[in-house]
């Protein structure tokens, strides 16, 4: 199955995952890692989250693409 997001894809987080401290829903961030996919067919997916400057582990079902593709040079 092939990933529903791409590298460096621009992402809005729309699910906040239960496991993080840390306040992601509604922040942006770009897609810089993916998993391979679950045996359900589902990824996670690393994203560099501006506001944090940090990657965290997030669900694909949780990301809502924002139609645009970066670079590496995007994350900083």
């Amino acid at each position: 199955m092939s990933p529903q997001l791409q590298f460096y894809e621009f992402v809005r987080i729309t699910a906040q995952p239960p496991r993080l401290r840390e306040t992601v829903v509604g922040r942006e961030g770009i897609v810089v890692g993916m998993s391979d996919p679950h045996p359900n067919g589902k990824r996670d997916y690393g994203v560099w989250v501006f506001e944090h400057k940090q990657v965290f582990a997030l669900p694909g079902d949780g990301l809502t693409t924002l139609g645009r593709i970066g670079t590496r040079a995007d994350v900083v």
